[in-house]
């Protein structure tokens, strides 16, 4: 009898505990969050239009200039003056609907996206080094939770690309979705993403990969 009457003590009191203990996390983490520095921006300025009507979808800033990976036609890398955006330098890479760029001693590391490969050039006359699988490459896929998608207001000012034909090899062969034989395989006609954005830090080369939802 007694060890029941403790039973029933105890089941009365944990729920009682654990909503303190959430009260007091949410308490702990609206603090920390409420700590946090913010800074306030003032309204969005254009400063100069991407070289040659160009679809923009990575950015470096070097002390050279600032370099803009353009995902269009030819996915050109042009560096650019940061006063007005004049081309000091461009030329055509060997990667698929770019997403990402950044600078390592002389060189640039780009994400070819749709051949989900991190392409590694010479950042003077743009000539690959190499061509790397991207880990984690494949089908980006939704879950629960996931916030609404988004896009900038300065894009709906400009007319969207038309959309590229399914590949019949990628609706015909669904079995070689995401794996490196796929991207060996297929290439660029393999299913799915590789990398939408990289960043070279201290001797390493830090990559985004949303299909993997990792860094």
């Amino acid at each position: 009898m007694i060890a029941r009457r403790k039973f029933l003590g105890a089941a009365v009191v944990a729920p009682s505990l654990i909503a303190s203990r959430r009260g007091f996390s949410a308490l702990a983490a609206s603090a920390s969050l409420g700590s946090i520095k913010a800074r306030h921006v003032g309204k969005v300025e254009t400063v100069f239009k991407s070289p040659n009507g160009s679809q923009p979808n990575g950015l470096q800033a070097t002390a050279e200039g600032l370099w803009i990976m353009d995902q269009a036609a030819g996915n050109k890398a042009y560096l650019v003056s940061y006063e007005d955006g004049r081309v000091l330098r461009s030329f055509e890479t060997e990667t698929d609907r770019s997403s990402g760029i950044t600078f390592e001693n002389g060189t640039l590391w780009i994400g070819s996206t749709y051949s989900r490969e991190i392409v590694h050039c010479d950042a003077t006359t743009g000539k690959t080094i190499s061509r790397n699988f991207t880990p984690g490459a494949g089908v980006i896929y939704k879950m629960v939770g996931d916030p609404p998608a988004r896009s900038s207001p300065l894009a709906r000012a400009r007319p969207r690309p038309q959309q590229k034909a399914a590949d019949p090899i990628q609706a015909a062969d669904p079995s070689k979705v995401g794996g490196f034989q796929a991207g060996q395989l297929l290439g660029s006609r393999a299913l799915g993403t590789g990398a939408h954005g990289q960043e070279w830090r201290d001797g390493k080369l830090w990559m985004a990969v949303p299909p993997a939802r990792m860094v």
